[in-house]
């Protein structure tokens, strides 16, 4: 049996930072990636699992990166290449026309699709609007940051590392949804040992003179 640890959202929040921060994103980029993380814990989402693995892949590989636009469809600029869920997301941001269109938004070629779902339920408590996405097996509905459902969830589709096919599209309907209640996490070690590979790296190695001022004062 696998052993796992209630973290708080808060503690699953400073470590999913500073492992972004420590696998090389940008400060402001790993501040985006925790409150990823921290909505989907509050959902009772793998967030933390797949950013792990996300970000022991992106370790070991270039082939993330942003998407080249064409209109509704957005895509990796190679074919070997993936896109990046967090650059992505950025980018979502800075282009909220075109997640709004009618005919609605087709990403291929995705990595970790999950990471990328936080992006867009926080796009739809900005614009005040619900979204339908669907990945794999996976049909889900946000409204004002809030889960609505997931129809045919699986744990092969929630941790996918790829998706062919991702879209997203405006939806003219007000549901209730669901509030994500809940205080915490249950995280395997395995999982939580991973981030911490990553977050060990924004740590400043010891030096003389920092060890020279180290102890009790006199």
């Amino acid at each position: 049996m696998t052993a796992t640890t209630v973290y708080s959202l808060s503690e699953i929040t400073a470590h999913a930072r500073k492992a972004a921060r420590g696998a090389g994103f940008a400060w402001g980029y790993a501040e985006e990636v925790a409150q990823a993380v921290r909505l989907l814990a509050a959902h009772q989402l793998p967030g933390a699992v797949v950013l792990a693995a996300y970000l022991a892949e992106r370790a070991d590989t270039m082939v993330f990166c942003g998407p080249v636009r064409a209109d509704d469809l957005w895509s990796a600029p190679e074919p070997k290449s993936a896109l990046c869920p967090v650059l992505s997301g950025a980018m979502l941001f800075d282009d909220v026309a075109v997640v709004q269109a009618e005919q609605g938004l087709v990403l291929t070629q995705l990595a970790y699709p999950l990471l990328l779902l936080p992006y867009i339920a926080l796009l739809s408590q900005r614009l005040g609007c619900a979204f339908q996405l669907n990945w794999e097996a996976i049909e889900l509905v946000c409204e004002q940051g809030r889960l609505l459902r997931i129809v045919e969830e699986t744990d092969t589709a929630l941790l996918a590392a790829r998706t062919a096919r991702f879209s997203c599209r405006v939806l003219a309907v007000s549901g209730v949804g669901v509030t994500a209640g809940q205080r915490g996490q249950a995280i395997s070690a395995a999982v939580w040992q991973g981030l911490n590979h990553f977050a060990q790296q924004t740590y400043v190695p010891a030096t003389e003179a920092s060890r020279r001022g180290a102890g009790p004062a006199n």
